[in-house]
């Protein structure tokens, strides 16, 4: 997973903080490029439902919404 790549979904998750914080607070955001792909309790959820979309190969973003 090259630098850049994940800059991309760092730098969207930045950008749309507030909004995902109110809207999914305390959950694991699945970010591919500029799109988020779901909100999930769990990590292990997250990551489970990127592979499925995406799978094994290639890159994934799950952050956790907090401050």
């Amino acid at each position: 997973m090259s630098k850049l790549r994940l800059e991309t979904e760092l730098r969207f998750f930045d950008e749309h903080r507030e909004e995902l914080l109110q809207q999914h607070a305390g959950k694991y955001a699945l970010i591919k490029g500029e799109t988020l792909h779901g909100a999930f309790d769990t990590q292990e959820n997250a990551y489970e439902h990127g592979v499925d979309l995406f799978g094994r190969k290639g890159r994934l973003h799950v952050h956790k919404r907090s401050l």
